[in-house]
């Protein structure tokens, strides 16, 4: 199996499962097993040492994939990580093997047993038969995808915006002020505003005020992102009892693309404060196809009041006379 050294390092360096798994992954207990289970035959023995695996020093190769992982444990001398190289074997010709530098501890494979041609590589990696491939190969293998035409020719089904995000930690104020706050926070131009709940030192209640604003970044639409941006600073400074607020600019937010559609209800329609029965419908799209048909809230809200007909049978109808007229063009 595989060999232990002694070293310096005080403390548990890896686990007993995880050497029981390293067995395993390397091929150490299939090879074990066949040995301790082997026959007589010299060629039998032959067979089974062909296919020990190799524990040493890496082979000569042309890496394919590298992947890196930390451990949680810190050591003051020690990296505690682990790497994990997936690449082909390099197969020399005659005339350039030079038999006498060879390590014995890296020895070559044969190619048709390693090689994985380009047209194999795009297979599922579990339906191949080589008893050679590990599973750390075959899951490595699972995460190497190919680029998509979408990727390869710059074509997104949905848009990136840069965001600037305001957030206050806030633990002596009302929910009434908070409330206030943020309906201020929308009306001077911020795209979104909400409160989470949080717990800070000493254990004390508090919610965090967070404020979404569009950033820019050349000419007349950068100044007119930082005039919002200031405006929306001095709105909580002077409605709420916060000293600071942090400021993370540059976030990023897939958007679908947007647009809206008016339908008619039969609710409201003769009663011109009812909006007439007329309700905005926003459509979400993913390339061409709709994927999020939502009624405007408010507006059905109106309706509702004027009509006596709960807000979410004005809302349905809505929706699905929106679906009508999308579906039926």
């Amino acid at each position: 199996g595989p060999g232990v050294n002694n070293g310096t390092i005080t403390g548990e360096l890896v686990t007993p499962t995880a050497a029981a798994l390293l067995r395993v992954l390397t091929g150490v207990a299939d090879i074990e097993n066949e040995k301790r289970n082997r026959s007589s035959s010299k060629s039998h023995e032959k067979k089974i040492n062909n296919r020990s695996p190799r524990i040493g020093r890496p082979p000569v190769m042309t890496p394919r994939a590298v992947g890196i992982g930390a451990g949680t444990k810190d050591f003051i001398k020690h990296p505690n990580i682990i790497r994990v190289i997936l690449g082909d074997d390099v197969i020399p010709d005659d005339s350039s093997m030079n038999k006498n530098n060879a390590s014995p501890e890296v020895p070559l494979r044969d190619e048709k047993d390693t090689m994985i041609s380009d047209q194999d590589s795009n297979k599922d990696i579990c339906n191949k038969k080589d008893d050679n491939i590990t599973l750390i190969e075959r899951n490595m293998q699972h995460e190497i995808q190919q680029p998509t035409r979408e990727a390869e020719e710059g074509i997104t089904s949905w848009k990136i915006d840069k965001l600037t995000l305001l957030q206050a930690n806030i633990d002596d104020i009302t929910a009434e002020l908070l409330s206030h706050v943020i309906d201020l926070l929308l009306k001077n131009g911020a795209i979104d505003a909400w409160v989470e709940p949080i717990v800070m030192k000493k254990g004390r209640s508090a919610h965090t005020l967070n404020c979404l604003l569009h950033s820019y970044d050349t000419g007349e639409d950068e100044k007119r992102g930082e005039t919002t941006c200031g405006q929306l600073l001095e709105v909580i400074f002077r409605n709420t009892t916060t000293l600071g607020i942090r400021i993370q600019r540059d976030i990023e937010r897939a958007a679908l693309r947007r647009r809206s559609i008016q339908v008619q209800t039969i609710y409201g329609a003769d009663n011109d404060i009812a909006r007439g029965g007329l309700v905005d419908v926003k459509l979400g799209y993913l390339n061409d196809e709709v994927v999020s048909i939502k009624a405007e809230f408010d507006h059905c809200k109106i309706i509702s009041e004027q009509t006596g007909v709960p807000l979410k049978v004005i809302s349905n109808y809505a929706t699905k006379k929106a679906g009508e007229q999308i579906y039926k063009n």
